[in-house]
C-alpha cells in the first residue's frame, strides 16, 4: 500500500506533466486548425512534410519549435515576424528547402543548417539575430538579402562552390568580417553589403563595394585552410582526422597540430 503522501506526490506530477503538454502546441496540417496567437511552445507532428505559408507568421510569443523528422521544406513565411521571440529551434536532417522569408525576423539564437539542405529562400534569415551562419555546402546561389538585416552577424561561411551570391544579401550586417568569398563567385547587384548611408564594419576596414568584393575574394586564395576550416564548423573532429591523414603522409619530415583558438594548421618542421 502506498502511503498518503506518496499517492499525493504522484497525483501532482501527472497533473504537472499534463499541464507541460497542454502548453505545448501539437501541428499536424489537419483540419485547417490554426495555431493560437499567443502560442510559446509548436511541436510539429511527424506527419508533417511541408510546413505552408505563415501559418505561425506572427505568433510574437512563439519560444521553442520542435521539427521533426520526415519534414522536407518550411514554407513561404512560415515562421515569420516572430518579433525576435524564438529562442530555440531544431533542423531535422530530412529538411531539404527553406522558403522565401522562412524565419524573418524571427530568431534570436544560432541556427545550424544540415549540409544537404538543397535550397534557400529571398530574405528567409532576414534580420535575425545571430553572430554566425553556415551556408551548407550544396547551395551554388547566395539567395537576395538572404541575411539582410542582421545585425549582430560577425562570420559567415560559405563553401567553395558559391557561383553566386544575390543582391543585398547582407545589407545592414553591420558588424560582419569574417567573411570570404569564393574567388569565381559572380554578384548580381553592384551592393550586396552596403545600402543607402549604412556604416558597416567592412565598409570601415576596405571603403568602397568593390574594394570590400575584392578583398574579400582575395581571402579565398584556395588553400586548404579554408575547407578544412568550413567542414570543421559543424563536423566535429573532422579536422583532427585530416591532420592525421596529413602526418601519415607526409612521414617523419613534419607534423601538423591544430591552434584551436585561431582555428588554423600550422606545420612544424622538426630539426
Amino acid at each position: 500500500m502506498w502511503g498518503l503522501n506518496t499517492l499525493f506526490l504522484m497525483l501532482a506530477e501527472v497533473i504537472g506533466s499534463n499541464a507541460t503538454d497542454a502548453e505545448v502546441f501539437v501541428y499536424t496540417g489537419e483540419g485547417g486548425l490554426e495555431a493560437p496567437r499567443d502560442v510559446v511552445h509548436v511541436r510539429v507532428d511527424p506527419s508533417v512534410t511541408s510546413i505552408p505559408a505563415y501559418v505561425f507568421c506572427g505568433r510574437r510569443e512563439l519560444a521553442e519549435v520542435q521539427l521533426c523528422e520526415g519534414l522536407l521544406e518550411i514554407g513561404n513565411g512560415s515562421f515569420s515576424n516572430c518579433d525576435h521571440s524564438i529562442t530555440k529551434i531544431n533542423i531535422p536532417n530530412s529538411l531539404r528547402r527553406i522558403y522565401d522569408n522562412a524565419f524573418f525576423h524571427s530568431l534570436r539564437t544560432p541556427i545550424s543548417l544540415h549540409d544537404d539542405i538543397e535550397s534557400i529562400g529571398d530574405y528567409a534569415f532576414s534580420s535575425c539575430v545571430f553572430t554566425n551562419f553556415r551556408v551548407p555546402p550544396i547551395i551554388t546561389v547566395i539567395p537576395n538579402c538572404m541575411l539582410q538585416g542582421c545585425s549582430a552577424i560577425f562570420s559567415l561561411e560559405l563553401p567553395e562552390i558559391v557561383t553566386e551570391i544575390g543582391w543585398g544579401a547582407f545589407y545592414y550586417c553591420y558588424c560582419l568580417r569574417n567573411v570570404a568569398f569564393p574567388p569565381n563567385a559572380v554578384f548580381g547587384d553592384d551592393d550586396i553589403f552596403t545600402h543607402l548611408n549604412t556604416n558597416t564594419d567592412l565598409q570601415r576596414l576596405f571603403g568602397s563595394e568593390a574594394r570590400i568584393i575584392r578583398e574579400l575574394q582575395h581571402r579565398f586564395d584556395r588553400l586548404p585552410i579554408h575547407k578544412l576550416v568550413y567542414y570543421q564548423s559543424y563536423h566535429q573532429g573532422m579536422l583532427l582526422n585530416l591532420i592525421a591523414a596529413m602526418n601519415l603522409r607526409s612521414g617523419q619530415s613534419g607534423h601538423y597540430a591544430v591552434c584551436s583558438t585561431q582555428r588554423a594548421i600550422i606545420r612544424i618542421v622538426w630539426g
